[in-house]
């Protein structure tokens, strides 16, 4: 009896199933078209006694007898003829469309002399969902112990389609909080598909040499890039490109798919963005994504009754889902390679959201978590290179395989997300600016002494001025990250809406140097004090207008506290942007992700907010128009 053991993932279960394998589903079967050997066939590092013996002109399945041991068969042939001594092979299943040729010459020395050498050979392919291997006898003069050959000849090409699109953009616009308005301009400079058609193969090569996302939802955001690459001097020079993909597909199997090679790539990249931008996109997709679940429940409509797909699932629906991931089309992946993906993500919680139906998860869950410990600061996300070889599996299969290989790598990054929460004044970047300074000061004198004194000298100076530089920018950095997280909790206490817009419009300004720095903190502390002072006395006021005596209490609430909370708040801010300004002026010659949009945001007209073909004259107008009302 031959058993199959599928692993699969639903939902958060790992079920591992056996299942008796028939005659048309054998994962492996081993053919002997031999006129004159016998064979035995078994696991590498098991008891040959275990093995499958096969006469000539016969077959028989064959199967793993220990798992976890290398998934290599040794064949043993053991020849008719006398002149011959039984011998042994040891194969590898993993690899399809592969041919093997061995040679044995006769023991005898006479008969060495006279009889030709016995040349077999042995080929691995697929049929169905099967792997076979299969024995022939081969011509004396083929050359024989040759290494395995792949049917791999990319010589003769039928056609080649390339399309090269210098720049690229692409506006995403909907109706957001009742209003018409461009999300995001995706940018796309030097994008580059080619398709050639082997006579062997498919292939699809794309190369993207700059890729950037600008936050367009609106003009008064503090992140204009939400998508950006971090290396951009390198990428605009055109020494990476910011995205690569290239598959290749056989056209030899027809029954699995053959993927004779996967490449993706990607550069580092950095992700901006405050809370109303994403409650923006939640409410963009929310009805896409609803048509696509309704689209789905009228698919299964055709197969259960309208009263079943409002009841809870019965258990055989999923039994059969999960038969039904294990039993999908098969792959062939021979070669996957995907880079590791870099992504450091910035998010900050702002007052500009306004509560919506279809974002309400994303509303409650940041409210939930607080205003200052829902900011992040380049918090990095990585996962590692994947490399795959000679993968035999269905889509189940190879999902597990990738979950595997993720898994791991995204719980290490929540932790790092943990450590680069503002209030705690991001210690994974401070730590990142340490370790960066100081490998500095090891590596550049090194590297300086190895081409002479002077250059050793040098190397002394640049390791020495980098490690000031990464301590002083970090700390700066821990302490401004610090202060302003201070600030953005103290003025949600003083339960002011229109203290905290204005102090969001503030923050929009940024300090290029020290000097801004100064001028803006003191601006900010004099805004706090003035709000702190005018607010004991107009709050009460305005509440007593509005609701009568309980609208007094609540406004003289109000008031006291923003007495209080305000000017501290104002300090905070103030100590905030003095320190933004010093780091500023630290890394003002360093390499910097973008900061500024590829182009003005669309312009939209009339009272209907009609858009047209993008007017740059116009973009510019507006952005002068709206620029101007917000001061």
């Amino acid at each position: 009896m031959f058993l199959r053991a599928n692993v699969t993932i639903e939902k958060a279960t790992i079920y591992i199933i056996l299942e008796n394998e028939d005659e048309d589903s054998y994962s492996f079967r081993i053919e002997n078209t031999l006129p004159d050997v016998t064979i035995r066939a078994y696991q590498v590092g098991t008891d040959e006694n275990l093995g499958f013996l096969m006469e000539p002109q016969t077959q028989k399945p064959f199967s793993w007898i220990s798992p976890v041991k290398d998934k290599i068969v040794n064949i043993d042939f053991n020849f008719h003829d006398h002149g011959f001594k039984t011998e042994s092979k040891m194969l590898s299943l993993d690899k399809i469309n592969l041919k093997y040729r061995f040679a044995f010459a006769p023991t005898d020395i006479l008969l060495h002399q006279a009889a030709p050498k016995k040349v077999i050979t042995a080929d691995v392919f697929v049929e169905k969902s099967t792997k076979v291997l299969k024995f022939t006898s081969g011509k004396d003069e083929e050359l024989a112990n040759e290494p395995p050959k792949p049917k791999n000849d990319l010589t003769d090409i039928k056609m080649i389609v390339e399309v090269k699109i210098r720049r690229l953009g692409i506006s995403l616009i909907g109706n957001v909080q009742r209003q018409r308005r461009e999300l995001i301009y995706i940018f796309l400079r030097s994008l580059k598909v080619v398709y050639v058609d082997f006579h062997i193969a498919h292939e699809l090569n794309c190369v993207v040499r700059y890729f950037n996302t600008d936050n367009n939802s609106t003009l008064q955001s503090i992140y204009p890039v939400l998508i950006t690459p971090t290396n951009v001097q390198a990428i605009l020079q055109e020494k990476i490109p910011v995205f690569q993909f290239s598959i290749q597909v056989s056209k030899d199997s027809k029954q699995i798919l053959q993927i004779n090679s996967l490449h993706f790539q990607l550069a580092k990249l950095i992700f901006r963005a405050e809370d109303f931008t994403i409650s923006y996109l939640f409410e963009f997709f929310a009805p896409i994504l609803a048509n696509f679940r309704q689209s789905k429940k009228n698919e299964l409509s055709l197969f259960f009754e309208a009263d079943e797909l409002s009841k809870p699932k019965p258990e055989w629906i999923t039994t059969e889902k999960i038969f039904a991931n294990i039993s999908g089309k098969l792959f062939y992946l021979k070669r996957l390679d995907v880079s590791a993906i870099r992504l450091n993500t910035t998010f900050l919680h702002t007052y500009r959201r306004k509560g919506t139906e279809t974002n309400q998860l994303f509303n409650s869950m940041t409210s939930s978590l607080g205003v200052a410990l829902t900011n992040l600061d380049e918090a990095p996300l990585r996962l590692n290179s994947l490399a795959l070889r000679d993968v035999f599996d269905n889509q189940a299969g190879l999902s597990l395989k990738l979950f595997n290989h993720y898994q791991e790598a995204i719980i290490k990054s929540i932790f790092k997300l943990l450590g680069s929460i503002n209030i705690l004044g991001n210690p994974v970047g401070l730590f990142k600016n340490l370790s960066s300074g100081i490998s500095d000061l090891i590596e550049k004198p090194l590297k300086g002494f190895e081409k002479g004194a002077l250059e050793g000298s040098l190397g002394i100076v640049e390791g020495a001025s980098s490690l000031v530089k990464n301590t002083l920018s970090g700390t700066i950095n821990s302490l401004n990250k610090i202060s302003g997280s201070l600030a953005t909790g103290l003025s949600s206490i003083s339960m002011d809406q229109e203290f905290q817009m204005d102090r969001e419009r503030r923050r929009v300004q940024r300090p290029n140097d020290v000097f801004e720095g100064v001028g803006q903190g003191l601006g900010s502390l004099w805004v706090g004090i003035e709000r702190g002072v005018e607010g004991v006395l107009t709050k009460p006021l305005q509440g007593a207008r509005e609701t009568g005596t309980t609208g007094f209490l609540k406004g003289a609430f109000q008031g006291i506290t923003g007495f209080v909370v305000k000017p501290v708040a104002g300090l905070f801010d103030a100590a905030s942007k003095v320190t933004e300004g010093m780091k500023n002026s630290v890394t003002k010659f360093d390499v910097k992700p973008r900061e500024e949009r590829v182009r003005p945001m669309r312009a939209f007209y009339s009272r209907e907010r009609y858009y047209k073909q993008y007017n740059h004259i116009d973009a510019d107008v507006v952005t002068l128009v709206n620029s101007i009302k917000k001061r």
